[in-house]
């Protein structure tokens, strides 16, 4: 179904990093976050239109997270989660059919969580 193939367990795990991400839909307070960010320990902050992402070891994320919240910031979205190393490019014929597996390995009762390193098209809706 859907055109893939079921692998072994955890063999393509070498593609992710466990990473603590702390995401803010502002970027207005940027610098103010970085210097409370990095000196608590963080790896790094990347910031877009979309807003800013704090990247920190999972041992860093507790930290970090709580010398935010010291100064006063709260993240809009924090977990500690697994990051592809590499996205894939999806063309827009298959990115329906990779989001429509990707929610059905979610409803499945045995699945806890789903990774992917799909990069989808910038006017994907899905």
């Amino acid at each position: 179904k859907f055109g893939g193939n079921l692998g072994t367990s955890g063999s393509v795990a070498f593609q992710f990093t466990e990473r603590g991400v702390l995401f803010f839909e502002s970027n207005e307070h940027e610098d103010q976050l970085m210097e409370i960010a990095l000196e608590a320990g963080a790896d790094d902050l990347v910031s877009d239109a979309d807003g800013i992402e704090i990247l920190t070891s999972p041992e860093n994320y507790a930290p970090v997270y709580e010398a935010l919240q010291a100064a006063g910031f709260t993240p809009d979205e924090s977990e500690v989660t697994m990051r592809a190393d590499n996205l894939s490019p999806v063309s827009a014929d298959d990115a329906d059919k990779v989001m429509r597996l990707i929610e059905r390995l979610e409803e499945l009762d045995d699945v806890q969580s789903v990774y992917t390193n799909a990069d989808f098209p910038e006017d994907f809706a899905g």
